[in-house]
């Protein structure tokens, strides 16, 4: 987010070092929703009036998203809207204006005590005028309270004054309390900050992790009875969370990439297009230990080879095609991106298993490497490199321990761990000794691709319960 703020403000010729940015951005977002250490508040008194006469309302509603593959996800969508109070209720709160008088942030570092933030003052002002209308409807500014200076971001012992307006206030006397909630919150097609936002997608891990997981940020409709067509401008705007996938290119029997769509395995001819498609939309790959040719590993790989079930969803695992979330890879650099596996197609036959291991986005890469389990370790023999580079056997070797891990947590029954801890933070936290089920395959795109969803429904994470 902080890039994007920065790139665009710079190219709008503010000539403001990246580095504010850091300091800026998370008092700008404030506004918008994801939360940060700040409070809202406002310079002018008819909104401060505005808001303390309005009363505010949430709901999620669920609609279908897809592109690439027709309803393929039901997304969440959280609606939120501004009504009139009403004071005539028994035991109803009156209205409060708080009143401070705090000391400016300078807007060199970040704040250092309680202070008023003055986004009109930002190095990206002009920015601030035209792309994030919201700051500008609400004449806002914001408060810095930090946990270390406030009771839990409570700031109201710092208020100089408290105004209970009284019961029966006549309201036609205070200009502006008749707005809608669309002039106080612009539509994303009058905000483009606010339609950036939404159609950004995190790369971080929320709760669930999923495929893209936009950011939390309402969608400010007008009331409860919001129309389809209300609502289809924050569509528009969101990151759809189809990705285009990979699979629907290598099927193509046209496909330009040198893959086969088959393969020989000791002696007999197994299609790709027979493969069980399954699409993953959490971080497995680098979430789970790392792999080492040496052995110097956490991974159980006799225990990796067994209870697998024989059919899941009335299809055979012994052919199967695993699409790795777009969002598991290295890092955020372009070459973690394009050299980090996409897709796993693994064939197995008793104790072999042929892996080919697809790379990149733009440019498809592909090997294929054999491992036989022997002496309770997998034996890798690469098949066929790439052009240019010979393969990491290490990363196909991680392809196939995820796509089996995956294939046990999917299959009934209780059974050994697959590997003795997992990543989390960059430290190895133990896990359960025997493990259950804990995986189904819920269909998608009318039975054409499956995706692994664990007990609550939710995207399934490999050995978090």
């Amino acid at each position: 987010m902080t890039r994007s703020i920065g790139a665009e403000a710079l190219t709008q010729g503010e000539g403001v070092p990246p580095e504010m940015f850091l300091v800026w951005s998370p008092a700008l977002i404030q506004q918008y929703g994801p939360g940060s250490f700040f409070v809202d508040v406002t310079f002018d008194l008819r909104t401060a009036m505005w808001f303390a006469f309005h009363e505010w309302r949430t709901r999620t509603t669920r609609g279908l998203i897809g592109t690439d593959v027709t309803g393929m996800y039901h997304r969440d969508m959280p609606l939120a809207w501004y009504c009139a109070s009403s004071d005539a209720a028994a035991g109803a709160p009156r209205p409060v204006l708080y009143v401070f008088d705090l000391p400016e942030w300078d807007g060199n570092i970040m704040p250092l005590d309680v202070s008023v933030v003055d986004p009109w003052k930002a190095p990206v002002r002009s920015w601030i005028e035209t792309q994030a209308t919201r700051l500008a409807a609400q004449h806002a500014a914001l408060i810095h309270a930090h946990p270390r200076f406030t009771n839990h971001g409570d700031i109201g012992r710092f208020a100089s004054i408290a105004i209970e307006l009284a019961g029966g206030f006549d309201r036609s006397t205070a200009p502006g309390l008749d707005r809608p909630t669309h002039a106080i919150f612009p539509t994303p097609a009058r905000d483009p900050f606010y339609a950036q936002l939404l159609g950004l997608p995190a790369q971080q891990c929320f709760d669930p992790t999923r495929l893209q997981h936009p950011l939390n940020v309402y969608w400010y409709v007008s009331d409860d009875t919001c129309s389809d067509d209300e609502m289809h401008p924050f569509l528009q705007a969101c990151t759809h969370l189809v990705p285009p996938l990979l699979h629907a290119d290598l099927i193509q029997a046209e496909t330009a990439h040198g893959f086969p769509g088959s393969t020989a395995v000791d002696g007999r001819t197994v299609l790709f297009a027979d493969a069980l498609p399954i699409l993953l939309e959490s971080v497995l790959l680098t979430s789970t230990p790392a792999v080492s040719t040496g052995g110097a590993h956490m991974w159980n790989e006799t225990a990796l080879a067994s209870h697998i079930a024989a059919t899941l969803a009335n299809r055979s695992t012994e052919n199967v095609y695993v699409e790795f979330a777009p969002i598991d890879v290295a890092g955020p650099e372009p070459w973690s991106v394009t050299d980090f596996p996409r897709a796993a197609w693994l064939v197995r036959t008793g104790s072999a298993f042929d892996l080919h291991v697809f790379f990149a986005f733009d440019t498809i890469s592909w090997s294929r490497v054999r491992f036989d389990l022997a002496g309770g370790r997998m034996h890798a023999r690469v098949v066929r490199e790439p052009a240019g580079a010979p393969v990491d056997v290490d990363l196909a070797r991680k392809a196939l321990y995820v796509t089996l891990a995956l294939l046990r947590d999917l299959s009934p029954g209780e059974k050994p761990r697959p590997f003795s801890g997992l990543v989390t933070d960059g430290r190895v936290s133990p896990i359960a000794e025997r493990i259950s089920q804990r995986a189904s395959l819920q269909p998608i795109a009318r039975g054409r691709y499956f995706v692994a969803r664990d007990g609550t429904r939710r995207p399934y994470a490999l050995g978090l319960e």
